[in-house]
């Protein structure tokens, strides 16, 4: 037998290869999250904005895995490799993102619906880095009319890159969709703890302010109080043109539907929101 300990894309690349390549043996699986393995990208565009929902993010149907001979166990957990009786074991487990008090990550699809939720009552959000996940999150909490605060602790968006030209370029950008884009900080804004509508205690993860119930624009109001920049076709402020059938409608996915840098390996982030949070990672894939 086979024992894949994870239960990411690369479990599920694992078992695509060997039974491609003429693999017979048995294979199990074991996967704390819930869900089937899923990419990770959608989690903070198109499952983020609601132009998604958690099946579209799967590598495959859950099905799929007995009819290749997968015992796929889902919310299973392997405290100790002695535990796990077989003649190989692949450890897939992937990383996992760095805590921040008062934030919630954006490493999993149940994160980021729960961003999702959490933006549909929130006017301000704070995203704390300034990697993929970090831009994808502020410009997806934009789009959904939220007006987020970015606080990158290096002098430029995508830093690590070298590239001040790109960079340059996408400070313009974000700053021209109302992002609030604050280079070479440390400090996040506060704001004020509200308690979530079906309990008595404050939300957990979250630092909120709360929703005057207003219309929001597509995009959020730049700093000063001029008007709301439209969004351009220039991604990543930009809605996706493939939706799934129960995905809604680009003018009602503003209101239905704390985070975050990804990193294609293991850089996090994370995010503080004045109705919103997370952070996270992801793989190559769109």
């Amino acid at each position: 037998m086979i024992a894949i300990v994870g239960g990411g894309l690369a479990a599920a690349k694992l078992v695509e290869g060997y039974r491609e390549a003429g693999g017979e043996e048995p294979i199990t699986i074991w996967s704390a999250d819930p869900h089937g393995p899923y990419h990770r990208p959608p989690l903070s565009k198109r499952l983020l904005r609601g132009e998604a929902e958690a099946p579209d993010a799967l590598v495959h149907p859950v099905d799929w895995y007995a009819e290749q001979n997968v015992d796929l166990r889902l919310g299973a957990t392997v405290a100790s490799l002695s535990d796990v009786v077989a003649e190989t074991i692949v450890l897939a487990t992937g990383a996992r993102p760095r805590p921040l008090d008062g934030a919630l990550v954006l490493r999993t699809i149940d994160n980021s619906l729960e961003l999702r939720r959490r933006a549909e009552a929130a006017d301000t959000a704070v995203v704390i880095g300034g990697g993929f996940i970090g831009c994808e999150v502020s410009a997806s909490l934009t789009l959904l009319g939220v007006q987020v605060t970015q606080v990158v602790r290096d002098p430029m968006l995508f830093a690590p890159l070298q590239a001040p030209p790109l960079s340059e370029a996408l400070h313009n950008t974000y700053r021209e969709h109302g992002v609030d884009l604050r280079l070479g900080a440390t400090e996040a804004p506060g704001a004020r703890s509200v308690t979530s509508p079906s309990s008595s205690t404050p939300s957990s993860g979250v630092r909120a302010g709360s929703s005057t119930g207003r219309t929001r624009p597509t995009t959020a109001p730049r700093s000063g109080g001029s008007s709301p920049a439209r969004p351009s076709a220039t991604t990543p402020f930009r809605r996706s043109s493939r939706r799934s059938s129960g995905a809604r409608s680009s003018t009602s996915a503003t209101r239905s539907g704390t985070t975050a840098a990804h990193s294609r390996g293991t850089s996090t982030a994370t995010a503080r929101c004045s109705g919103s949070c997370a952070a996270g990672r992801r793989s190559p894939r769109h």
